[in-house]
């Protein structure tokens, strides 16, 4: 489920994470080669004068980019070094639930450090001084070392992804109200028209909720809302210990998805626990209740409800016999989730211990009539 992103086009994926980290590619390598060009033509602050000053200062033949002091006597460790941090630093914008900017400026600290790795590399001779560094040359007159541009990434983008991460992490808190100390729960509602998605702490709200219609393509949506949500407050798929979820009766679609991806995320984490309801019990709120949902063909999934406990089996009506019950027993009906805020019954019946505790190999699609 999670992996699916990774290997398929992804919309939002793409926006978020793909073309933040080029707008900072291009932008560090531009900025870079631009300030060499300024720095190596004595454009700015008699910057090779000040270079050349600095390399005699220390009175050796530069080998190799200034960069991780503690290791400028082995440049192949530094180099390794580099490159290896860099590699996990750029992995990190592909697996960590960030924004966009935080995306960018920590895209920022990698391409600064492959670009520092690769300026090691890269021969050139400044008037007769050796040196690797073809982007190493831009010295601020209130810091002794030579510091690029890459640097800059690295040190600058360290810095403000730290403190934009804190930020939005702290925002997320205040606006979705997430105790960290707490477990999350996932509730999902495939089985309805509409996709009802959310996640909460404790039994009186949702700290974030959706509800979308799915116009036939409830597979991509509901996993680009999980991983929408996931990344809005900031958690981990880990952090979710429970998951509630329709299981049928509804579209053969929708009572798949609910069991497919509830089946994929308990292989992710054995200690998750399942707990499930049929969408004709989620939409009652009374004791005594014809709860119905539109199977198509004039028929009608139905479900009759008194003192709160189902009267025999879901099953197949049309609405002249749904009416007749009706009458007779002098029973409301509820149909196709009319009328009624879903993540308001969930808390109902939450309360009400009417979900039921379920394992992955008894989590099944309740269908009623068989798939044409």
């Amino acid at each position: 489920m999670f992996i699916k992103k990774y290997f398929t086009f992804n919309k939002e994926f793409f926006y978020n994470k793909i073309i933040p980290s080029i707008i900072s590619f291009f932008l560090v390598i531009s900025l870079s080669l631009i300030m060499s060009f300024l720095v190596l033509n004595n454009k700015v602050y008699n910057s090779l004068d000040k270079v050349k000053e600095h390399f005699i200062h220390i009175n050796r033949e530069i080998n190799h980019g200034v960069a991780f002091s503690t290791m400028n006597d082995n440049p192949v460790l530094a180099g390794v070094f580099q490159f290896l941090s860099s590699t996990l630093f750029l992995s990190l914008i592909f697996f960590l639930p960030i924004n966009q900017i935080c995306v960018f400026f920590l895209s920022a600290v990698s391409f600064g450090g492959f670009f520092n790795f690769f300026d090691r590399f890269i021969p050139k001779n400044i008037d007769g001084i050796k040196t690797t560094g073809v982007l190493d040359y831009l010295q601020f007159s209130f810091w002794e070392p030579v510091f690029n541009i890459p640097d800059m990434c690295v040190i600058g983008g360290s810095i403000l992804f730290v403190l934009s991460y804190a930020f939005f992490y702290l925002y997320s808190i205040l606006k979705y109200k997430i105790k960290r100390n707490q477990p999350c729960y996932l509730f999902i509602d495939t089985c309805f028209k509409d996709l009802n998605i959310g996640i909460f702490q404790n039994n009186s709200f949702f700290n974030i909720k959706f509800s979308i219609p799915t116009n036939n393509n409830l597979t991509d949506i509901t996993i680009d809302y999980i991983n929408k949500m996931l990344k809005k407050i900031n958690i981990r798929p880990s952090e979710i210990k429970k998951i509630y979820l329709t299981n049928g009766p509804g579209s053969f679609t929708g009572c798949r998805i609910g069991n497919i991806i509830t089946k994929v995320w308990k292989d992710i984490n054995e200690d998750i626990e399942i707990f499930k309801i049929n969408s004709l019990k989620l939409q009652t709120t009374k004791e005594n209740q014809i709860s119905i949902l539109d199977a198509k063909g004039g028929k009608f999934y139905t479900s009759v409800y008194k003192k709160n406990s189902l009267i025999g089996e879901i099953e197949l009506k049309n609405e002249k016999e749904i009416l007749e019950i009706a009458n007779n027993d002098k029973l409301d009906i509820i149909k196709d989730n009319e009328g009624i805020n879903i993540f308001e019954n969930f808390f109902f019946h939450l309360k009400n211990n009417d979900f039921i505790s379920s394992s992955c190999e008894r989590l099944k699609p309740l269908y009623v009539k068989k798939a044409i």
